[in-house]
């Protein structure tokens, strides 16, 4: 159980820092 919601936040992690240089981009456009 721990090791699935460690997995899950390393993924999270994953994904947030790989969307992070679009966030700056996409607020630009409005």
């Amino acid at each position: 159980m721990k090791k699935k919601l460690f997995l899950n936040l390393i993924f999270i992690a994953i994904v947030a820092v790989s969307l992070m240089p679009w966030i700056p981009i996409g607020l630009g456009q409005y």
